[in-house]
């Protein structure tokens, strides 16, 4: 049997052009069901991603919204729950982090095949792939949000994706965030930058159907800058339009959810505080953030983790973003042309704060579950990823506190 091997980097900006271009065709697939749950069942736990540090518990939902890619969202949305999901190692507790099988098969693919092995990818063994598809996020699907009375309404945090990722490969940041008493909304972009995504359209007898899309990988090239300037662009609407469905969420409206007419809106009117929201984002998702804040004056700052400069206009935006901004960088991923962009946008005399931290012994997957998933960091001398992801998320806790007006966290950020 031949090895497989598994994209390292979930959320590369330049590194990602040096791998083939990803020839991925449009599926039209046309199954319907009375109420639609994007998970997948399992019957074994091979791996289980830690839970939050914080005191609440934590659910979850999918949400898709319109009919068109260019009308509609497409999110899961994690937030405090009464549930507790955490059950003995070796049970089913929570759901799988592949939600359907088609992502895998992205993600998990043979060597055999025309793409090129540098490293955007790990070799893993078929005990590490079965850990990857057997691993779990605890989390209650479909859980009641936490009740009023221990806590009334939630700051937002959007989270938006990196190249070739998706919504789910960074679930262990969104645990410990909720955990601490944020809602989490983590967009799954349909620009043709998620790895696989897709978008549910009406057909002539009412019916969904399931339509692909495809993801673009491009070679270097002077049209880049275009197509990710464009991409970019698109992104950060599609942050907006998550938090234009937030709001009327908390104002107790209909959404509108296409894949599970079960779940219980009702229970989120009043409980999300919209106006004190921050969008994140990795790798493009980071520039993403940047280029939101610069569309959207909702959002009142911005988190970047390990951000890809190269699509946004710098020049024509930097002077004109007035929300704080946070970088996180790590240590093993940067490049120079990358930082100068950076400083760009550090360096403008700007209304409100702009501040970069570099955590060290890290690199581009560890805002991602990966190095909780497989062991190979071992091997590289790397902080563990418990650490750094302890490190990381206070400093977004402390820095989101600071900026939206909310004084439960104390931890300070100099």
């Amino acid at each position: 049997m031949s090895s497989l091997i598994v994209q390292r980097f979930t959320g590369l900006g330049w590194r990602s052009v040096r791998a083939a271009l990803v020839d991925r065709y449009i599926f039209n697939l046309s199954k319907q069901t009375e109420s639609r749950i994007d998970v997948r069942t399992m019957t074994t736990v091979a791996t289980r991603l830690p839970d939050g540090r914080g005191p609440y518990a934590v659910g979850c939902v999918d949400v898709m919204t319109g009919k068109q890619i260019g009308d509609g969202t497409f999110c899961r949305l994690f937030y405090p729950s009464s549930v507790k999901s955490s059950e003995p190692f070796n049970s089913i507790s929570g759901i799988p982090w592949f939600p359907r099988d088609e992502y895998s098969d992205f993600y998990l693919i043979s060597e055999k095949t025309q793409y090129t092995t540098d490293d955007y990818y790990v070799r893993v063994t078929k005990e590490d792939k079965n850990k990857l598809e057997s691993c779990v996020v605890p989390v209650t699907y479909n859980g009641p949000v936490l009740p009023k009375q221990d806590k009334s309404a939630f700051p937002v945090v959007i989270f938006s994706h990196g190249l070739g990722s998706a919504r789910f490969q960074y679930s262990t940041l969104y645990l410990d965030l909720v955990s601490h008493g944020f809602i989490v909304a983590a967009v799954e972009h349909r620009d043709n930058s998620a790895g696989a995504t897709y978008v549910l359209v009406e057909k002539e007898d009412g019916s969904l159907a399931e339509e692909w899309v495809q993801f673009i990988l491009s070679k270097p090239s002077k049209d880049e800058f275009t197509l990710r300037n464009r991409q970019v662009k698109q992104r950060a609407t599609e942050c907006s339009k998550v938090l234009d469905v937030l709001e009327s969420l908390n104002n107790g409206n209909n959404i509108g959810n296409i894949f599970n007419s079960k779940f219980n809106e009702d229970q989120f009117k009043g409980r999300i505080d919209t106006a004190r929201t921050a969008v994140m984002g990795h790798s493009f998702g980071g520039g993403t953030a940047i280029q939101t804040i610069f569309q959207d004056l909702r959002f009142r700052c911005a988190i970047g983790l390990d951000a890809w400069i190269f699509p946004i206009d710098v020049k024509a935006i930097t002077k004109h973003i007035q929300q704080p901004l946070l970088l996180i960088n790590d240590e093993r991923f940067q490049w120079s042309g990358n930082i100068v962009r950076m400083n760009r946008l550090l360096q403008t005399d700007a209304p409100s704060p702009r501040k970069l931290i570099t955590i060290m012994g890290t690199d581009h997957d560890n805002q991602t579950d990966l190095p909780f998933i497989l062991d190979y960091w071992k091997k590289e001398h790397r902080l563990d990823p418990t650490v750094a992801m302890a490190i990381q998320n206070d400093a977004i806790i402390a820095f989101i506190s600071s900026h939206t007006g909310n004084n439960t966290y104390h931890i300070s950020l100099r």
